[in-house]
């Protein structure tokens, strides 16, 4: 009779636990997270093995940014079960967040040893062994996730930036291409293309890519400010110098686009432009730019120097026609 009343009590409080969990989870699911909490540690402190409170518990508390907590309540739990897969990716999570990298990295080695390389776990490694400064280690997970097709723009953008970071420059534009296939509108990845074409010297390649991305985006200033320096690599001057212009239409506070509008306009011989340019700019805009106002200086000085000079000359002549 008592190995019944035993079996009974150990049912009940399997019930009662089960009760405290579900309103647990209602009040997360209400957006409660406080009292939720307070639920899930009476469960945990009742039953420290009691997997679907600590589980449930760990990733709220991650959510809430007590990662502290997170860290002593997995550690706890995966005393009585070394192995869990989800215990352990959770903790590499809190070990990553609080600057422990190679920890985190043995946690999550416990998962790829169990379960395999999926693409949650890959972008995890690769993001430890980037903060570790192993970018060719960072490559190699991010390449994982993204040969799964990585959902995550965001996840290529990184893999595209790493080989960007090692100079591997054919590898970089192999995954941005790649990556258009999937997200063929993405803008960030349109711009990492372009910059990644020129890289290898393919500016006609970065000119297709930074025109889709400006049809996307007319008004991207980046993408002009790129397109415009393929155009004179490619030495397309009129359409780089209509470029410039739409530049500081967009954004006239800015003085690095004058400067870039006037030297365009030197370099096509048209110096009264440049002048002109420069004085709508400091007059309208920018009126105590320093470089806009010696460039200004030093064009109208030259041209001053070179009516004197042609005066002098004809003077001279005129004396000794005299």
């Amino acid at each position: 009779m008592r190995s019944i009343d035993g079996f009974m009590s150990a049912y009940e409080m399997e019930g009662v636990l089960l009760a405290r969990l579900q309103r647990a989870r209602l009040k997360r699911e209400q957006g409660d997270a406080r009292a939720a909490i307070l639920l899930y540690r009476q469960i945990v402190q009742e039953r420290p093995d009691y997997r679907p409170a600590c589980m449930e518990l760990a990733r709220l508390l991650i959510e809430t940014n007590r990662h502290d907590e997170a860290r002593e309540l997995l550690l706890r739990y995966l005393e009585s079960d070394p192995s869990d897969s989800e215990a352990n990716f959770l903790i590499g999570v809190v070990l990553y967040v609080l600057g422990d990298f190679e920890g985190a990295l043995r946690h999550y080695e416990v998962c790829r040893r169990a379960e395999g390389l999926d693409i949650s776990l890959a972008v995890n490694m690769a993001l430890c062994y980037e903060a570790l400064g192993d970018y060719e280690k960072t490559a190699q997970f991010l390449e994982v996730a993204v040969k799964q097709k990585a959902s995550n723009p965001r996840v290529w953008e990184a893999l595209i930036d790493t080989y960007h970071h090692l100079r591997r420059h054919d590898e970089e534009a192999r995954v941005a291409e790649a990556a258009l296939k999937v997200f063929p509108r993405n803008q960030r990845l349109l711009y990492l293309a372009a910059r990644a074409h020129i890289q290898r010297g393919n500016h006609t390649a970065a000119v297709a890519r930074l025109k889709r991305l400006l049809s996307l985006s007319p008004e991207n200033t980046h993408a002009m400010r790129l397109l415009a320096h393929c155009l004179i690599e490619l030495r397309h001057y009129d359409e780089a110098l209509a470029h410039l212009k739409d530049l500081v239409s967009i954004e006239p506070y800015d003085a690095e686009n004058w400067l870039n509008l006037v030297q365009m306009h030197l370099a096509l011989g048209a110096k009264d432009a440049a002048v002109k340019t420069l004085k709508l700019a400091l007059s309208k805009y920018l009126p105590e730019e320093p470089n806009l106002k010696a460039m200004l200086k030093g064009l109208t000085e030259r041209g001053e120097e070179a009516m004197l000079e042609g005066l002098t000359e004809r003077g001279e002549g005129g004396d000794g026609d005299s």
